[in-house]
Order: structure tokens, then sequence, then C-alpha cells
């Protein structure tokens, strides 16, 4: 038996000193998009961004940041030629490991992109041909065959489509549908009417619900008055049904538009709350575990995000300022320091002519956003490893003692300050 989580906290704790930032990593240029899952099903939170094509450096792809433990990762890049202002992950194979959706194509023709088990093969490609570049993907259960189908949406081409999976990975032709007199913004999928078949919610200068039948889709119109940027499906007043939650910004302010459900196929407008500021991204997620989700807005002058938190009902409360700035193209949510507590992690357009930047901000469960991972350990699991390290901090070498409790296999990791895996020892 390998005692290989125990070990790996312990020297995670003596090998980093106060005041190192294990929060900050780099990747390629020109990132534009992220995502974050557990996608090599080690139990701990990944994280995928992509890249916008750089005429530089003839490149674009996706960068893989694997979290081998409590936050600390490295990066794996791979070619894949496109922008890729979306990147979506799901087990779309009927199999445990996550596979890949983005923009592709082969300087002729627009695709779909799927990377079947993109951890650990890059190259297993399904390109699907479609009509219009497709800028931003969801994912739903869209036919009721337990498997998850792939939704799409083009701006230009004005239209939403459907590939549906028939649960071994295998897809179908593209299934379009054009929308009228508006530019689709944004598409997300879920459940709305508790038939087992997952919906589609489409935004723009209107918004509008396609419910999934058998026979097709039935659609509602919400409203074709307010321009939407972003939209969730979130129950945001855990009722037990799923509420839409949509995001519009004019003349200086931000505009959050929520759509009670009220069931039977209809939907209650909440417009009680305006943010007085700018605000161009948005992530929904419970970020102070009282279960009901808040929301995160990116502040448009780049000096951070406000958060602010839920009050039941479609009220917001107390609101949070988290300090962050640079040029954040995309957030994701996750808990990346396995310490209970959402985190943000944030794609920056860079300056550095050589890279971009992925940073993490840790939550510590108290309203504080830090920049070292929150690790909790447990004081006598420490003794009963007898690690030691001497001297600590160090410059040039230093001494690991060890001595395990039981006669057992060891596995020592050892990590730089950026989080890069230095050394490992069985």
């Amino acid at each position: 038996m390998i005692k290989l989580l125990q070990i790996l906290i312990v020297l995670v704790l003596f090998a980093f000193a106060e005041g190192d930032k294990r929060s900050i990593y780099h990747i390629p240029l020109i990132a534009s998009s992220i995502c974050s899952n557990d996608f090599d099903q080690d139990g701990d939170i990944d994280i995928a961004v992509g890249h916008l094509y750089n005429w530089n450096s003839l490149w674009s792809g996706v960068s893989i940041l694997k979290n081998d433990c409590f936050a600390m990762m490295y990066c794996d890049s791979f070619y894949m030629y496109e922008n890729h202002w979306d990147v979506v992950t799901a087990k779309l194979n009927n199999n445990i490991q996550f596979d890949l959706i983005t923009q592709l194509s082969d300087e002729q023709n627009l695709m779909i992109g799927i990377v079947f088990d993109f951890m650990d093969n890059q190259n297993n490609i399904l390109s699907i041909p479609i009509i219009e570049y497709s800028e931003t993907y969801a994912i739903g259960d869209i036919d009721y065959n337990l498997s998850n189908d792939i939704v799409f949406i083009s701006h230009e081409g004005q239209f939403w489509g459907v590939i549906y999976n028939d649960g071994y990975g295998n897809f179908t032709t593209p299934e379009y549908h054009y929308v009228d007199d508006y530019y689709p913004n944004d598409v997300a999928c879920g459940d709305l009417n508790d038939d087992g078949r997952d919906d589609v919610v489409v935004c723009g200068q209107s918004t509008e619900v396609y419910f999934s039948y058998p026979d097709g889709f039935e659609v509602l119109l919400l409203e074709n008055n307010d321009y939407k940027s972003d939209l969730f499906i979130s129950d945001f007043d855990l009722d037990g049904d799923r509420d839409i939650i949509t995001f519009s910004g004019n003349a200086g302010y931000t505009v959050v538009i929520m759509y009670n459900n009220q069931n039977n196929n209809t939907f209650e407008r909440i417009d009680n709350f305006t943010l007085q500021q700018i605000t161009s991204s948005y992530c929904v997620a419970d970020f102070n575990n009282d279960s009901l989700p808040d929301i995160l807005f990116h502040l448009g002058n780049n000096s951070g995000f406000i958060i602010y938190y839920n009050q039941s009902g479609f009220q917001f409360g107390h609101q949070l300022s988290v300090p962050n700035s640079g040029d954040i193209v995309q957030s994701t949510c996750d808990d990346f320091d396995n310490n209970g507590y959402k985190d943000i992690a944030s794609a920056f357009a860079s300056n550095n002519p050589q890279n971009s930047v992925v940073k993490i901000l840790f939550n510590d469960g108290n309203g504080n956003f830090v920049e070292n991972p929150i690790v909790a350990v447990v004081e006598n699991e420490l003794s009963h490893s007898g690690l030691t390290c001497y001297p600590n901090q160090f410059s040039g070498t230093t001494k690991i003692w060890y001595n395990p409790e039981n006669n057992a296999a060891i596995q020592l990791k050892i990590y730089n300050y950026t989080g890069q895996l230095i050394k490992s020892i069985e």
C-alpha cells in the first residue's frame, strides 16, 4: 500500500514558504476560454484553456492544467487549428473519461471538434462539419437516451443546433434551428419541466426556451426587448425546479433578469437587481456553502470581481469585492484545493509576448480569496508520518527524513514554488 496522500500533503506544506504564490500558472499565448472538472478522475479538479490562433507562432490549441493534489498544477498543451472561443468537457462515449468539445477547422471547412479521452490521447479527434462558425457549446440529454448530446450556437448564422449522441460517441449530422430577428449570444441546457429531457435556452436580443419533446421542439418566447450576453440554468431559489438567469448591460449598468420556473412551462420574470457598473463575464456558484447559488461578476474595468450572495427568494444580500487586476477573458469556479469551498480560476490575456496566465484565487470559507491553497491537515496524520525537512526554507539543498508508522512502500513527491513537480521518489 502506497501512502501517497498523507505524504504528499506533508511535503506540500513543507516545500512552500509563507508568501509563496501557488496561484499563477503560465500557458501559451492568447488564452480565450476556460473550463474545469476532474478530467482524469483522480479526485481533484483540473483546468482546460482554449487559445486563439497566433499568427506569429502559428499555433492555437488547448492547454491542460493538471491538478496533482491541492491545486499544484503543471501544464500540457496540444495543437488544434482554430480560434477556441469555447471549450467544454463531458463524458460522451460510454466510459469514465472526459471528452473535450471545441472549434476546429482544416483551413477550409468549419467543424465541431471532439477529442475523446483527451487527458490521455489528444489525437483521437472526431470532426463534424457545420455550415457556419459555432461560438458556444452546451451539454444536455436532449433526446432522453441517457447520453450527452452537444448543443451549439452560431451568432452570424442566426441559429442554434444539436448533434445527437447514441451513447457510444457516434453523432448524428447537425440539426439546425434558425431564430427570428436576433443573433444568439449564449446557450444553456437543462430539464425545465421535469420530463427527463433536457431543454434548450438561447439568448441574444431575445430569450427563448425550446422545450424538447419526442416529436420535436416547442418554443416559448420569454422576451424580445432586452439584449442578453450570458445565461445560466440553476435552481436559484431551491424549490426543486430549474430557473433561468440572464445578464444584460446598458449605459453603465448591469441588469440581472431572472425567470422563476413556475412549472407547466411558465416563467415569472424577475428584474429586481441592477448593478451600477459594467461587467463582462459571470459565474453562478455557491461560494459560502449555504446551498444557494451566488453570482460572480467580473468588472469591466479589470479591477476584479464582485460576488453578490443569494438570500433566497431571488433576493441578493451581502456583497464581496475580490481584487484581481488584469485583462480577464473568462473564469471558472470550482474547489481546486479540496477545502470544500468554490475557488475562482481566471484566464488572462497577457501583455507578455511569451505566454498567457491562469490565476487561481482560493476561497478560505471566511469571505476571503487568497493566493495560496487552503489545505486542511490533521495533526495526528503528520505525527504518524515522521516527516521532517531541514533546512526549510532553503536555496541549495535540504534533507528530508521520514519514518512511517508501519512497514510500507512510500512515495514522495517534491514540488517547486510554482507547483511544478521536481522529483518523485518511491
